[in-house]
C-alpha cells in the first residue's frame, strides 16, 4: 500500500471497495452486452473518481465475463444484430485496462 495515493488508501481503508464494487454488481446485473451504453456511461463517470485497481476490478469481474459469454452464445448465421454494434463500445474500457 505504500505505493497507493492518499486518497486510495483512504477508499481502501474505509472498506469503501466493498460498497463501490456491490453499486457496480447490482448496475451491472440490469444490463444486456447489446443494451450497453447505459452502463458505459456510468463507468466513464465513475473512472476519474476510483482508483484505477477497483476499475480493473470491477470490468474483469462483472463485466469482461459477461461480454465473453454474449460473445461465446453470439451465432453470425442467427443473430440479427452483428457483433460489432455491440463489442465495439466496450473498446475504448478494454483498452485501458
Amino acid at each position: 500500500m505504500d505505493h497507493c495515493i492518499p486518497y486510495t488508501t483512504n477508499i481502501y481503508q474505509l472498506n469503501k471497495p466493498q460498497y463501490i464494487v456491490i453499486y457496480f454488481f447490482i448496475c451491472s446485473s440490469r444490463w444486456s452486452p447489446r443494451d450497453c451504453d447505459s452502463l458505459i456511461e456510468v463507468l466513464e463517470a465513475w473512472m476519474p473518481l476510483l482508483p484505477e485497481w477497483i476499475m480493473c476490478n470491477i470490468l474483469e469481474q462483472l463485466v469482461f465475463p459477461r461480454l465473453n459469454t454474449e460473445v461465446e452464445a453470439w451465432n453470425p448465421l442467427t443473430d440479427t444484430m452483428p457483433i460489432h454494434a455491440w463489442l465495439h463500445p466496450w473498446l475504448p474500457l478494454m483498452g485501458v485496462y
